[in-house]
């Protein structure tokens, strides 16, 4: 890509420090030993326990929304609010491995 012009390096440096920087700060590069899961193995990936976790964890973040009076679907032109600290974060979407041009422009 960059050969062909398509990416321009500046960019690319860019892009690869901010992956980097989020990776090195959520510890992926620290010794295994020092990693608190590190202890972890085989027997507790998709356990029983990891399970319920995983699924009490997506029933407490879940909005159900209940169709009273017919509110679903919107009508065109109807104003829906978004609510909550990331709801105005369109970087979220994109992730880190987004161009900081492409995550303005959103």
């Amino acid at each position: 890509a960059l050969d062909t012009g398509l990416v321009i390096e500046s960019t690319l440096e860019a892009t690869v420090a901010r992956t980097l920087a989020h990776k090195i700060s959520v510890g992926l590069f620290d010794p295994p030993a020092t990693s608190p899961w590190s202890h972890l193995g085989a027997a507790h990936l998709n356990s029983s326990h990891s399970q319920k976790v995983a699924y009490d964890l997506a029933l407490q973040g879940a909005v159900l929304l209940s169709n009273n009076g017919a509110a679903l679907p919107l009508r065109r032109g109807a104003k829906l609010a978004v609510l909550g600290p990331l709801a105005n974060d369109s970087r979220l979407y994109l992730s880190d491995y987004a161009d900081e041009d492409v995550v303005q422009s959103h």
